[in-house]
């Protein structure tokens, strides 16, 4: 039987290595710390274990202060 489980990535007390699957979409975009929740997410899968993200793409362009 497939294990499913809906939770805050933020918040939750999962023990690492468990999911063969951790997916979300549109997460991502709208956490001003991002990297902290897709790094969870990766300690979530188990050895082998797919993480699909869906996300939207921006590019932004700036301008260097180096000289």
């Amino acid at each position: 039987m497939p294990n499913y489980q809906e939770t805050d990535i933020r918040n939750c007390s999962l023990k690492n290595g468990i999911f063969d699957l951790v997916h979300a979409r549109y997460v991502l975009i709208h956490l001003p710390n991002f990297q902290v929740a897709l790094s969870r997410k990766i300690d979530l899968l188990k050895l082998g274990g797919w993480l699909v993200t869906e996300e939207e793409l921006e590019f932004f362009c700036c301008k260097s202060d180096r000289r």
